[in-house]
């Protein structure tokens, strides 16, 4: 019985001690991850900051007159090829199959039938409840000597 809690217990610091090592293992890659995309060396600047560094940037490329006519040279208006009615798109052969789904269908009137509420057609065996007896409170459920 000792020998089997020591083993227990060798698997146990076995288990968490390749537990420490992998996490350790993968911290170190993150980080060399992190350190390879330069992220530890960039500047550290609040939001507010970038924001307004990135207006006076785009601003300062509208103003200049060289970043101007280089966009002029981008927008150019496109036109589309006039679209014309071919024949298939007037011919109803090809739009009639819709019209059958518009039309209502009128159905006889149903009638309930004798072997629709006829009770020997649907009462099985496994639909039957099942009775239990009545449950009742015996001497040793509340004698106090069992309930210690």
């Amino acid at each position: 019985m000792k020998t089997k809690e020591n083993n227990l217990r060798k698997r146990q610091q076995e288990n968490m001690l390749m537990k420490r090592i992998t996490v350790l293992f993968a911290l170190i890659m993150v980080c060399t991850s992190l350190n390879g995309q330069g992220l530890w060396s960039q500047p550290k600047i609040n939001h507010s900051q970038s924001l307004l560094a990135i207006n006076v940037a785009v601003a300062t490329e509208i103003n200049s007159n060289s970043v101007a006519g280089n966009i002029s040279e981008y927008l150019v208006e496109e036109t589309e090829a006039p679209m014309e009615v071919e024949n298939w798109m007037t011919n109803e052969s090809y739009f009639n199959c819709y019209i059958d789904f518009l039309e209502v269908e009128h159905e006889e009137k149903l009638e309930i039938e004798n072997w629709m509420v006829d009770e020997e057609f649907f009462v099985k065996s496994y639909m039957l409840i099942d009775k239990e007896e009545v449950l009742e409170i015996e001497n040793w459920m509340v004698d106090e000597s069992y309930w210690k």
